[in-house]
């Protein structure tokens, strides 16, 4: 195989998750290679695409690679490469002997070795995530803030609006950042001070 096709088959393999899936895309971007080097390996049958997103698995996974399954975590594409390509084997997670309760872990989905400490994070963020309803803005701090940026926005309309709605956009949307709402009504807004008339365009919200 040509030199680049073979790096790149080499970054998958590096980058892969447990199972031997990995999104294509972003190596393809870092390594700046040509789509004919992808489009040859799936030819050569070391990879199989697994939808079009150009999410892929290592054919040879398990041939090259081994991992206790006390340890193995399954990749978030697990039911997609079932689903389509149900003769490739897989390694089935099992809880360690010596350990009472080993479920949580097991239950945490990747989709490569190198991201499972984002999952973590990302659900860490999410369970701080609170509604402005909670804790809402004052008028002078809605006003300040728009006056700080520059932001085209009238803030004693914004403050009405959203006070009356209970923090609730147009769309029946519970608001989590008011400050960006300022921005996604100063970007609607171009050509002039937002007015009450146009509180419940779409735009806005």
């Amino acid at each position: 195989m040509p030199a680049e096709t073979q790096l790149l088959y080499f970054h998958f393999i590096l980058r892969a998750d447990d199972d031997g899936i990995v999104e294509s895309y972003p190596v393809l971007k870092l390594l700046g290679i040509a789509s004919d080097n992808y489009k040859l390996l799936i030819a050569k049958g070391y990879i199989r695409e697994l939808n079009a997103d150009q999410v892929i698995i290592i054919t040879d996974w398990l041939e090259h690679n081994s991992i206790r399954a006390d340890r193995k975590v399954n990749s978030i594409y697990l039911p997609l490469m079932q689903n389509k390509f149900p003769e490739l084997p897989f390694i089935e997670p099992k809880p360690r002997s010596d350990v009472k309760d080993n479920s949580k872990r097991l239950c945490l989905p990747s989709t490569d070795s190198p991201r499972t400490e984002e999952v973590k994070l990302s659900k860490v963020k999410k369970s701080k995530v609170k509604l402005v309803a909670d804790n809402p803005p004052t008028q002078n701090d809605i006003i300040k803030y728009i006056n700080d940026n520059n932001y085209n926005v009238d803030g004693e309309y914004f403050y009405q609006y959203f006070t009356e709605s209970n923090w609730i956009d147009s769309k029946g949307n519970s608001v989590y950042n008011w400050k960006q709402k300022i921005i996604t009504w100063s970007k609607g807004n171009k050509n002039g001070t937002v007015k009450k008339d146009s509180w419940d365009d779409p735009k806005y919200n």
